[in-house]
């Protein structure tokens, strides 16, 4: 299944000034199957929401929430959790995507990596009673404890039941390669953010760079037109027989319904099927 982020498609209904059911069904029509939503979207009224998503001929796919995990007391973070849980289920996804929050200035890494993997296996350990998986992703700011391939690993070790949204373009923002990073994860990967970058700005895409560790700009680009491996991954995952879906991603897109649409005509060119 292809998703796309509801952040995209309410983007590119600000951008030209239409109503997001029209944008809902202008994704469906694209050939979106699904939705990738942010837990704020959808807290109020979960059930409902997920109706208007059926309505357009899409379904939500995976729920992401930012948590404060290093931070934030155990009654919280554990309010935080289950609320969280509970609103996938309701509004039919059967994932959660953990975003645990930042490193701040001074903090003893080592330290903060521990105390958030703790509370990751949790977590876990919660989604997996209520029927739902849950999985962190490579974040692109090193100030997160889950930035470098060592530090995923590690997270992942201390929580079994944590599985790995594999985010295709963020492995660039610490220079570590996407396709060696996907061969040491792909054990625990049960979802894709199609996420393509490139170091040109294209015509559309020049106002929005993120400089990597290097201090390189990288720009959002739809699928297919910037410089990440995307095929290769496809094809590995094909030959591992990968089974899971695929979100597409290009936060900070100047025209979000043109890079939806060369994202998708990218993959149908491709002939990747779910």
């Amino acid at each position: 299944m292809i998703n796309i982020f509801y952040e995209h498609v309410a983007e590119g209904c600000e951008q030209n000034g239409i109503k997001i059911g029209e944008g809902l069904e202008k994704a469906y029509e694209m050939g979106y199957e699904g939705l990738e939503v942010d837990l704020w979207r959808i807290r109020e009224r979960p059930a409902v929401m997920g109706s208007i998503f059926e309505s357009a001929g899409l379904r939500a796919d995976s729920v992401y929430h930012n948590y404060d995990l290093p931070h934030q007391s155990e009654a919280e973070y554990r309010a935080d959790a289950e609320e969280h849980i509970k609103c996938a289920a309701e509004v039919g996804a059967d994932k959660v995507l953990i975003v645990p929050g930042f490193i701040h200035e001074g903090e003893d890494r080592r330290q903060v990596l521990e105390v958030t993997a703790e509370r990751l296996r949790e977590i876990a350990f919660l989604a997996r009673k209520a029927g739902i998986t849950a999985t962190i992703e490579d974040y692109d700011n090193f100030a997160s404890p889950v930035c470098e391939l060592k530090d995923i690993k590690y997270m992942l070790t201390c929580a079994p039941e944590l599985m790995f949204t594999f985010d295709t373009g963020n492995f660039a923002y610490c220079l570590e390669n996407e396709l060696s990073a996907f061969e040491e994860l792909r054990e625990r990967i049960v979802h894709i953010h199609l996420k393509d970058r490139s170091y040109s700005p294209l015509s559309n895409n020049g106002l929005n760079p993120l400089a990597d560790l290097s201090g390189r700009n990288m720009y959002p680009c739809p699928v297919g037109a910037g410089d990440i491996n995307i095929p290769k991954i496809i094809t590995r995952l094909e030959s591992y027989g990968y089974s899971g879906n695929f979100s597409v991603e290009h936060f900070g897109a100047a025209a979000q319904f043109d890079f939806m649409e060369s994202s998708i005509e990218y993959i149908r060119e491709h002939k990747y099927r779910s």
